[in-house]
């Protein structure tokens, strides 16, 4: 038992009576299965490699090779280039909970896949809980397997998600599915002032910020961007930041949970050549108006948690934040700023680009999946209601902790 599920280790010497991991294929010979294993490995190879077994161990236990694989196999698949999708973000969430787990899908005793995850209960979650923003199996996309027999190996239930992206969706039924929600991406390329200009003429709201931006300057001081700040005191104030941002506007405190602090810590310490913590801070003189705790890899930088000082608010430091990180993104080899899933207006008056990633649940049972469209059909009452800001602040005030089930 690891973690609240069953772990199925199979060897070509043991085998389980009843429940079993190891799936039947056609016997080959070793030099052809040696073949079929590099191909599954190889971006965009159009030979199909079939998982014979699947193995669960945890976090800790992967090999240095491992982390190369998992990397290699990273990029196969566009939609695995957000660093949630890195073997530093697992190994992070690992340090900060202590309860990652990996399925290592296999074949003929070779790794082709990877799925970090977390038990809870009957169920399985994405590695990092909602802290993750896209998810779903690493893998080379020829790579065949079945969900029921991924679950059945990791003895789980059921896969609850809230952001997958890649071809998982092809290997679920329809009804795994509850809907799909939008994901936004600034694009910069090599010039992100040209990007700004583009931004600007698009969305009238970021043009207008500018007399705002000026007006910041004017009467609090001159502003200053400070890209990629190691300063562990400022990081802490974001964070607080942030949390007075959750209190304020009556939504679950994303930090309330100890894990989740200590993964910011961890992601911060990372060396900048992997997925590390990136802080952005907007001063006006000698003040801090505006931070953003990013999480960054490569060029790419995931806009994760912005927040203001409120006394501030009449300047929209928020956006006077963004639009300088933007302007100023091609000095600090950022090409593309991926605010994540969640149909936030800002994101629309930031962004260029749209994409789709489901949420859902997928299950033999179908006594559990009628449960999880229940609950869901539940939240959608409760968001349909009139008075429902007057709604959340008496239920956030009644339990503060409503939600926090999330990041267990």
């Amino acid at each position: 038992m690891i973690g609240g599920c069953h772990a199925f280790f199979l060897s070509s010497g043991s085998k389980p009576p009843m429940k079993t991991a190891e799936f039947s294929s056609i016997p080959v010979s070793e030099g052809d299965c040696l073949q079929s294993v590099m191909n599954a490995a190889l971006p965009g190879h159009g030979v199909s490699a079939r998982v014979t077994e699947i193995r669960v161990v945890r976090f800790d236990e992967l090999s240095e090779a491992d982390s190369l694989k998992w990397e290699r196999l990273r990029s196969s698949q566009p939609e695995f280039r957000t660093p949630f999708f890195s073997f530093a973000f697992a190994r992070a969430v690992h340090a900060a909970r202590g309860d990652v787990l990996v399925a290592l899908l296999e074949q003929h005793g070779d790794t082709v896949g990877y799925f970090p995850h977390h038990c809870v209960g009957a169920n399985v979650y994405p590695v990092g809980r909602r802290y993750n923003d896209a998810h779903g199996v690493i893998l080379a996309p020829t790579t065949e397997f079945t969900w029921s027999e991924l679950l059945a190996a990791v003895g789980a239930k059921g896969f609850e998600f809230h952001s997958l992206v890649g071809q998982d969706r092809e290997r679920m039924s329809p009804d795994s599915f509850a809907g799909t929600v939008g994901s936004f991406l600034t694009s910069l390329g090599d010039d992100s002032k040209v990007a700004l200009k583009r931004i600007e003429q698009e969305h009238r709201t970021m043009f207008k910020q500018a007399q705002k931006t000026r007006k910041l300057a004017r009467e609090i001081g001159e502003l200053r961007l400070e890209v990629d700040c190691k300063s562990t005191e400022q990081l802490a104030a974001a964070i607080e930041r942030k949390r007075d941002h959750y209190r304020r506007t009556n939504i679950l405190d994303l930090f309330s949970t100890p894990w989740t602090r200590e993964l910011i810590r961890v992601l911060s310490e990372n060396a900048d050549d992997e997925a590390h913590v990136m802080l952005t801070l907007l001063w006006a003189g000698e003040t801090v108006v505006a931070s953003h705790v990013g999480f960054r890899e490569g060029d790419l930088l995931h806009y994760w948690f912005p927040a203001y000082d409120i006394q501030y608010s009449r300047y929209s430091p928020g956006t006077a934040l963004f639009i300088e990180l933007v302007r100023n993104a091609s000095e600090h080899g950022i090409q593309a700023i991926d605010m994540g899933f969640g149909e936030q207006p800002y994101k629309r008056k930031q962004t260029d680009v749209q994409t789709d990633v489901a949420f859902g649940y997928v299950t033999d049972s179908s006594l559990r999946r009628t449960m999880y469209h229940a609950g869901l059909a539940k939240q959608r009452l409760i968001k349909s209601l009139p008075m429902k800001e007057t709604l959340k602040y008496v239920l956030r005030r009644l339990h503060p902790s409503a939600g926090a089930s999330d990041f267990k």
